[in-house]
Parts: structure tokens; C-alpha cells; sequence
């Protein structure tokens, strides 16, 4: 979801007396680590309303973010006609990967624009924005296309799980390869995905909350590694644990499960 502002008018300038100019932004409402990650764009859309009855020339706009997500941006506008409106093309908005990176706690950002001509603020906006933990979803309305990015195949504790699914495998008789579909053989791929369930079953999680957040959308992720260490897991928690295996098996199923999970 993604939210959009209505103009702000100010007639501060004595030469725009009779006049309005009016900003309009669309911003994503969160962000977080995994949007700098995917080259997720944080801006959207700039679009600035000259409503005078005189061209304006040399405008500056400036946009300062706080807290520090993201670098400032300035933008020089040549001209904009009366009645008329220019959407910005450069919407490049620099994002800070440290900052995302550390965060542990959602926080509340704001968006603040300055629009001046002749060294005067003619029009001022502000927006708040969601900045979200490193491990915490905006959920299906504001992050649903990133979901996958919290799929964490390379996590250490996927190494015991696969150990295990072997194990199993081995227990019944069969190879305790991990190898995919290179078998060729349907049913083999089958074995491996009930092997690895299996193994994930035998860890005997048992369900819990979410870890809390001051968020009333989406909610916070665990690690594999954490939720092998605590036994605790809620439906998504399991979803992607289980889907950690899904790029060596080459299976999108994964998004069909999350699906079916979060629609129930």
C-alpha cells in the first residue's frame, strides 16, 4: 500500500498573492533493510502544481529526512508554467544500509519537502513513513512482493535440518543424498521434501506470538537458528523454515503455502 498526500497550498510569497503551489508525494509506507537490499524505491511519485497566473523559474526544492534512513536530496526546477504541473523524473532517494541494518525496533521517520522561489518557501509537505526492523515484514498490503526476502537458505541451522532429512532418508533404506531433481525421478523429489518436513517435525516447535513489535501490520520474523534454539515458531515462522530448502529443490510452491497460510 502505498500512501498519497494531498497538496499543501501556501501563499506566503507577496508576489503569489493571488496564487497556489501545491506539492503532491507518494512514499512506500515502510521500509526496511531487505527494500534497500531489493532496490525497493522509496519515493514514488513528485509532482509540483503551479495554480498562478505567472510562470515561476528557478525553483529549489529540498527534501530532509529524519531520521537519518536516508540522504537529503535537492532538485533545481528551470520553470513551471501557469496551470500546469511537472512530475519529477528523478526520484533517486540514496538509502542508508547501515542504519536499516541495525535497526532492531521499528521507528517513526518523517518526509519533509521545501519548495522556495526567490529564496522564499512558497510550499512545504510532510509525510510519515514506517521504518521497520531488520527482521520485521510490513505484511501483504505494504511488503508482500519482499516476503522472500526473509527466506534464509545459507543460515547454519538448515545444515542440521538437512543432516537429519538425510538421516531419515537413510533410515528407510534409501540414499541419503540431498540431490534434488537430478535424479530425474518425480517421486524421489517427493522423498526429499517429506524427508526434510520430517526433520523439521521431529524439532517439536511449538507455536507462539510473534516477537513483539509496536507495529499493528505485519510482524516480526524469526531466524532459523532461533527457531531451532527456542522451539518456538508462529505460521509464517514454519513457512519459511520450510521454504529455506525450496531453491535446492527448485520448487515455487513456497509462495502457494504462504498463501494458503496467511489467508487462513
Amino acid at each position: 500500500m502505498d500512501i498519497e498526500n494531498k497538496p499543501t497550498k501556501l501563499t506566503e510569497s507577496a508576489d503569489l498573492a493571488n496564487s497556489a503551489v501545491s506539492m503532491t508525494i507518494i512514499l512506500n509506507e515502510c521500509i526496511n533493510y531487505a527494500s534497500w537490499q531489493n532496490s525497493v524505491p522509496f519515493l514514488r511519485s513528485l509532482v509540483i502544481r503551479n495554480d498562478s497566473h505567472k510562470p515561476l523559474h528557478n525553483l529549489q526544492m529540498e527534501m530532509r529526512i529524519e531520521p537519518a534512513f536516508a540522504q537529503p536530496r535537492k532538485w533545481v526546477i528551470e520553470r513551471i508554467d501557469p496551470g500546469t504541473e511537472l512530475a519529477i523524473t528523478d526520484l533517486r532517494i540514496e538509502l542508508d544500509a547501515g542504519y536499516l541494518n541495525r535497526l532492531n525496533e521499528a521507528e517513526r521517520g518523517q518526509v519533509k519537502l521545501e519548495l522556495r522561489f526567490d529564496k522564499r518557501i512558497i510550499a512545504t509537505l510532510a509525510n510519515e513513513i514506517r521504518i521497520l526492523a531488520r527482521d520485521e515484514w510490513g505484511g501483504l498490503g505494504t511488503m508482500s512482493a519482499l516476503l522472500a526476502a526473509f527466506v534464509m537458505p545459507n543460515d547454519p541451522a538448515i545444515a542440521k535440518i538437512m543432516k537429519s532429512a538425510g538421516e531419515a532418508l537413510a533410515a528407510e533404506n534409501h540414499s541419503s543424498a540431498l540431490d534434488g531433481y537430478q535424479s530425474g525421478d518425480p517421486r524421489r523429489a517427493y522423498m526429499l521434501n517429506g524427508a526434510i518436513w520430517s526433520a523439521i517435525a521431529a524439532e517439536s516447535l511449538t507455536y507462539a506470538n510473534p516477537p513483539r513489535s509496536f507495529e499493528s501490520a505485519g510482524q516480526k520474523t524469526r531466524r532459523p537458528s532461533t527457531i531451532l534454539s527456542e522451539g518456538l515458531a508462529t505460521c509464517l515462522d514454519s513457512t519459511l523454515i520450510h521454504s529455506e530448502f525450496r531453491p535446492d529443490q527448485k520448487e515455487s510452491s513456497y509462495f502457494k503455502t504462504v498463501y494458503t497460510i496467511l489467508q487462513q
